[in-house]
């Protein structure tokens, strides 16, 4: 018996398959429910919440979208100062959108980084200032880097795209949850969240089952309509506390396309 969860992302473009069940010693009886240790704890906590960012990313991001990074220039601000700029700087871009047209939708993702003590300027110049990561889609309306700079005012910004793709959703969400930087790690008195998001991003629709049978397939087969990325199918193990080892297996169905039938003579 194993449990099974199924992740349905961009509306059946991607289908995302996890299996996991506990593995017993040969010859022990089933060991009592232990809670794991905090530094393994940490790491689930860490992993889930990279794996959520992820599937936030690659629901709601396409190709395209824009990957900012908001720098200050002057005097270092605090890490409250520029909680409370980046706050401000996602309402001016939302409202400078609405004025553009008012059916625009704004969804962003965005992060703090911060080495050390960024109140520190001696701290700030040696292991890096303080600096925001922010994703950004735009529907129904178009702004373009110059302005988004205009509207940020306090620095250089940096500009990439987003690709679109699950490995560079994986890598992005990896990147955002930087411990060594990501303040809710290095000033978690004041940033409470790994990161901040608009409320109107999509979940991905999520479905688990308890499967009645001993194990899986090692080589997940294609489905109707869906082929098996080969190279995301992963089966291993972890390991949560003493006695409580995992076997899984992850892997990622991709949509084939519509075959368009010939065009005919009359």
């Amino acid at each position: 018996m194993y449990r099974k969860t199924t992740t349905n992302i961009r509306n059946g473009e991607y289908i995302e398959v996890y299996k996991t069940k506990k593995l017993l010693p040969k010859n022990t009886a089933r060991s009592p429910r232990r809670n794991p240790t905090t530094s393994i704890q940490e790491k689930i906590n860490n992993r889930r919440a990279i794996n959520k960012l992820r599937l936030d990313i690659l629901e709601n991001y396409n190709a395209g979208d824009i990957f900012y990074t908001l720098t200050y220039e002057g005097k270092t601000p605090t890490i409250q100062e520029a909680e409370n700029k980046r706050k401000n700087f996602n309402r001016r871009l939302r409202r400078e959108c609405k004025a553009i047209n008012p059916n625009a939708v704004v969804k962003y993702i965005s992060v703090t980084d911060c080495k050390m003590d960024c109140n520190d300027e001696e701290q700030s110049l040696k292991y890096g200032r303080i600096h925001h990561h922010i994703l950004i889609r735009f529907e129904n309306v178009t702004i373009s880097p110059a302005k988004v700079a205009q509207i940020w005012g306090h620095g250089f910004i940096a500009v990439r795209r987003f690709k679109g793709t699950p490995k560079d959703a994986e890598r992005l969400a990896n990147y955002f949850i930087k411990k060594d930087s990501n303040a809710f790690f290095t000033q978690n008195s004041i940033i409470k969240k790994r990161w901040s998001a608009s409320k109107n991003l999509k979940t991905p629709q999520r479905k688990t089952a308890t499967v009645h049978r001993k194990n899986w397939r090692k080589d997940p087969k294609d489905i109707k309509g869906y082929y098996v990325d080969k190279s995301s199918v992963i089966n291993g193990s972890f390991m949560i506390c003493e006695g409580c080892e995992y076997e899984y297996q992850f892997y990622r169905l991709i949509r084939k396309p519509q075959k368009i039938p010939p065009l005919t003579s009359s």
